[in-house]
């Protein structure tokens, strides 16, 4: 008996989730174990570069085969993608708000992991937090504003593209 080796789009989709979630466990173990190294030995490991080029590719990897998927802000709602000054507006408000997220999840783990033996609870800390939050949003915003607008251009100009294709 032959089992036919294709798989039907249904059995591809559970494939993909399925590489998708191990992939995501593996990246995370990869940094639990580059943060590890760095407490220990206070050195920069190799594995965060490996997790730096594997967030590269995963979101640089839809551009290369015109794949570009719709913009979403952090809840799953559809971001604007005209030009309008209310548009760019509310696709700011959004960089704004992930910046800060992610300026503070960087800052806390930043504290929690490196900083924890060397600094009492004092004012200390919360100075250092703020200045890390501070530093890291300062870097964070830019570089948001700059990969989201560079996706909505994308994003627009493969609509464009495929509009005239339907013509």
């Amino acid at each position: 008996m032959k089992m036919n080796s294709k798989l039907d789009e249904r059995q591809q989709q559970i494939q993909l989730k399925t590489f998708r979630i191990l992939g995501i466990f593996l990246l995370i173990c990869i940094g639990f174990m580059g943060y590890y190294k760095m407490y220990k030995y206070n050195t920069v490991p190799y594995e965060f570069y490996i997790v730096l080029i594997a967030f590269l590719i995963l979101y640089f990897a839809p551009y290369l085969y015109n794949d570009i998927p719709h913009p979403q802000d952090t809840k799953g709602n559809y971001l604007p993608t005209s030009s309008s000054r209310t548009d760019v507006k509310v696709r700011i408000k959004h960089y704004f708000q992930r910046s800060f997220e992610f300026s503070l999840y960087f800052s806390i783990l930043d504290i929690l992991l490196l900083h924890i033996n060397t600094l009492a609870l004092n004012n200390l800390l919360f100075l250092t937090l703020l200045f890390t939050i501070g530093i890291s949003f300062c870097i964070a915003f830019p570089l948001n504003i700059l990969l989201g607008e560079f996706q909505i251009k994308k994003y627009n100009k493969l609509i464009q593209k495929l509009d005239e294709d339907d013509k």
